[in-house]
């Protein structure tokens, strides 16, 4: 297990246990290594390395052993890199000890520190800084233990996290070159960019112009392009803080993020915006903690006015991505930042990821976008062949809405194949051709036509339920669950709207068939054996 998920879990257990030190835990402490079982800590106070040690330093090794499987010590040390004011601490300085006999006299229990010239930093070691409670007398008279101070806790104040500066490896080269003298390089040194001057995939052609909206996905777009608004003008709206927009892949929710990115970079306001895939966002996480940049990483996420992060149900499971990730949320979230968010589920069906990630991700404005109906795969078809200059006739379009219209990758890739067909065949774009171009790559199925009708008498006889019983208003078990499955590949097959399923199953309002659709799509999440009826009734509503 690596040393951010074991720090995680210490910090979960402070949090639960001694909540009151958590805030310290995450502003004054940060894990260093851990390595041939020693777990090192950095300090960002001097005092805070006894406290530990005396208090914690148990508690956090049985965390780690059990964890790991095998015994671990801890080690705390003074951060190096904290303020000049911390490792400095003022303490009266001991008086020189001379050759002089020893007095015959025992010696009191704590001698009175009387005052003296202050040492000269030569002489002071760090550990003669730091070492609150040192334990024997050294050899030499230069590193003669400091008296512990008291501690001052007027002056006492939590960091952020950004105020918190780790080692960098690139300094400790140079000073290790600059002790050794000049080296023979066989490669040339490089700088690398930092990550904020890294240039950002941005997809010129996806806005919020040629994004096609209809019922599926109109509230998805105008959310997005009210984000977009408010950043670029800088009003700040909560209710619209996190916007997560959550759907099946290839609906378009990518094209919007990229829209909203656009719409900013073209905009006079000069707000910046960052969009990436979740998957770079873990990639980059773990080259900054290997090349110890962090610094930059968290500069690069924590210092935009938006975020747009793609797909972030891939933060599931990966504890120092969501750890991150979750303290980049709160930055960006506390300084009245916009965040948006795209996944394939909603934040509360998204699989092992920590509750409170969950709840952030639920606090703004959750939207769904829905797969296309036909009307919207003819309009996105038209604006196709619009924008190629190609005349395709009513009836092929009408053709292809009618069999893709789940899927606007797969529609789009629909339309590229037939004009590469007929650019190669030098032809032009008719029903019979478009048949025969599709028919190669498996779009075009010979298969039944499928409407509600069909789903229906489909479920009853795999059911063996009476049609008038299923499209009745009793409740017995065995018709209730074969009720919602039909009302479920309805709206999910055919793409059919609620309130025209509920006439067909004579419902007062469509209420009662989005019920029905969640409890199927919540069963299938947890129930394989549902899954398997699923695949078996589509399986069946595919023979002719």
């Amino acid at each position: 297990m690596d040393m951010f998920s074991l720090w995680e879990r210490i910090l979960s257990y402070v949090e639960k246990n001694d909540h009151q030190y958590y805030d310290m835990f995450l502003s004054q402490l940060s894990p260093c290594s851990f390595a041939g079982g020693v777990f090192t800590i950095a300090a960002n106070k001097p005092f805070l390395i006894p406290w530990i040690k005396n208090l914690y330093a148990p508690k956090i090794e049985s965390i780690i052993a059990g964890a790991t499987g095998v015994p671990a010590v801890v080690q705390i040390i003074l951060n190096p890199n904290s303020p000049p004011e911390a490792q400095a601490q003022p303490a009266p300085a001991v008086p020189e000890p001379v050759s002089v006999p020893a007095p015959s006299a025992p010696e009191p229990p704590v001698p009175p520190v009387m005052p003296a010239a202050p040492a000269s930093p030569s002489s002071m070691t760090m550990a003669e800084e730091t070492a609150p409670f040192p334990e024997s007398a050294p050899a030499e008279p230069e590193q003669a233990p400091m008296p512990s101070m008291p501690i001052d806790v007027k002056n006492l104040r939590p960091k952020s996290l950004d105020e918190i500066e780790l080692p960098s490896i690139t300094d400790k080269i140079r000073e290790s070159r600059k002790s050794s003298g000049p080296e023979m390089s066989l490669f040339p040194q490089t700088a690398e960019p930092e990550a904020e001057e890294r240039p950002q995939e941005v997809k010129n052609n996806n806005t919020f112009d040629n994004f096609v909206f209809g019922n599926c996905n109109r509230m998805a777009y105008e959310a997005a392009l009210a984000v977009a608004n408010q950043v670029a003008s800088g009003d700040y709206n909560r209710s619209f803080n996190p916007l997560f927009l959550y759907g099946p892949s290839g609906l378009g929710k990518t094209h919007l993020l990229h829209a909203i990115q656009n719409f900013l970079a073209s905009s006079p306001s000069k707000k910046k915006a960052v969009f990436m895939p979740c998957e770079t966002f873990f990639n980059e996480l773990i080259l900054a903690i290997k090349s110890k940049t962090q610094e930059n990483f968290r500069k690069k996420y924590r210092t935009v006015d938006i975020l747009l992060l793609d797909d972030v149900q891939f933060l599931g499971g990966r504890d120092s991505s969501s750890f991150e990730f979750f303290n980049t949320f709160n930055i960006l979230f506390e300084n009245q930042k916009n965040i948006v968010l795209t996944s394939d589920t909603t934040p509360e069906n998204i699989k092992d990821m920590e509750e409170r990630l969950k709840s952030r991700f639920a606090s703004g404005l959750v939207v769904q976008i829905s797969p296309p109906d036909v009307d919207i795969c003819c309009a996105i078809l038209e604006r196709y062949a619009e924008n190629d200059g190609i005349a395709m006739p009513k009836d092929v379009i009408n053709f292809v809405a009618q069999h893709i219209h789940k899927n606007i990758r797969i529609l789009e890739g629909a339309y590229n194949s037939i004009k590469a067909y007929c650019q190669l065949r030098h032809c032009e774009i008719t029903l019979d051709v478009v048949k025969e171009a599709l028919k190669g790559n498996n779009y075009i199925q010979d298969t039944r036509e499928l409407t509600m009708d069909l789903i229906i008498d489909t479920v009853c006889s795999q059911y063996n339920v009476p049609k008038s019983k299923l499209l009745g208003k009793s409740r017995p078990k065995n018709i209730v669950i074969p009720r919602q499955i039909a009302m479920y590949l309805c709206r999910t097959d055919l793409n059919e709207p609620y309130q025209s399923i509920a006439d067909v199953f004579h419902k007062n309002d469509h209420t009662s068939v989005l019920q029905a659709c969640r409890r199927v799509e919540k069963q299938l999440d947890s129930d394989p054996t549902m899954k398997k009826t699923i695949e078996s009734l589509r399986e069946l509503l595919k023979k002719p």
